[in-house]
This record gives structure tokens, C-alpha cells and sequence, in this order.
């Protein structure tokens, strides 16, 4: 695997924990005596998490893609 996907790999594993953390805080603020009392910016950080999630695993394609040309043209 190529640092390029590597790179890939890491923004994906970013963007799970951040999809969790933020979808943990979600279902607090619909709980009594929570500390969360306002879901939005949860909600927000889901979308982010989402959409670094989509980046990162093209990041991850183009990798592939790269790595594959290059083999094309040592061969």
C-alpha cells in the first residue's frame, strides 16, 4: 500500500471516529439530564465526518489508480 493510500486510509478512520463520536452526542441531546442540549453542531459534524469519509476513499482510488499506471509503464 502507498503512502498516498495510506493518507487515504487514516482520513477514513478519522472521519468513522468522528461520524461516532458526533452521532454519540446526537442521542445524548435527546436524553434527559444530558450535557448536550443542542443537536446541530452534532448533526453538523456528522455531515463533516460524511464527507471526509467520501474525500479520504478517493483519495484511496486515485492511489490505486496512480499505482497502477505506474506498473503500466514499468512493464
Amino acid at each position: 500500500m502507498s503512502s498516498i493510500q495510506n493518507i487515504g486510509l487514516q482520513g477514513m478512520k478519522q472521519g468513522f471516529a468522528s461520524a461516532a463520536d458526533n452521532a454519540e452526542k446526537i442521542t445524548q441531546a435527546f436524553t434527559p439530564d444530558s450535557s448536550v442540549s443542542d443537536p446541530v453542531e452534532p448533526i453538523i459534524g456528522l455531515e463533516q465526518a460524511k464527507r471526509q469519509v467520501e474525500a479520504s476513499a478517493k483519495v484511496i482510488k486515485v492511489g490505486n489508480e496512480l499505482d497502477k499506471e505506474v506498473l503500466d509503464i514499468l512493464a
